[in-house]
């Protein structure tokens, strides 16, 4: 099987290892803290498959006397996603998985990053695995 990252960012997994050099928090609020090894990165390939979207304006809302628009955003039909071959598996946006769900393609084939890693000052430096949807 061959994964494919098809996201445009850098996916750096991570284990949790006593032992590891890397500090992060893992879990929402302050989380928990561990040290972790990194197992594997998967560069970006270029694939980036995107659903589509449609805005309706909604009525404004007034924030410190200044009027603030409201939208509401549907999501589409998924563009640039292959279809399945059996042999290939993707790492997608979980906006992305569930909007391709949504329009009936099968997401067997589809990953989406699972628990994220922060490191101290809150930014994502890796994760800890996949999720499927």
């Amino acid at each position: 099987m061959t994964i494919i990252n098809a996201t445009p960012h850098s996916l750096v997994l991570l284990a949790e290892d006593e032992a590891g050099a890397i500090a992060g928090v893992v879990g929402f609020g302050r989380g928990r803290s561990a040290t972790f090894r990194q197992v594997a990165e998967l560069a970006p390939s270029g694939l980036v498959p995107r659903a589509a979207t449609s805005k309706l304006a909604l009525e404004p809302v007034e924030v410190d006397g200044a009027m603030i628009p409201v939208d509401r955003t549907a999501y589409g039909e998924v563009q640039n996603l292959p279809e399945p071959d059996g042999e290939t598996t993707y790492v997608v946006s979980l906006l992305t998985a569930q909007a391709a769900a949504a329009g009936g393609r099968p997401t067997d084939d589809l990953l989406v990053v699972g628990e994220a890693v922060r490191d101290m000052d809150g930014k994502i430096i890796g994760c800890t695995g996949f999720g499927r949807i």
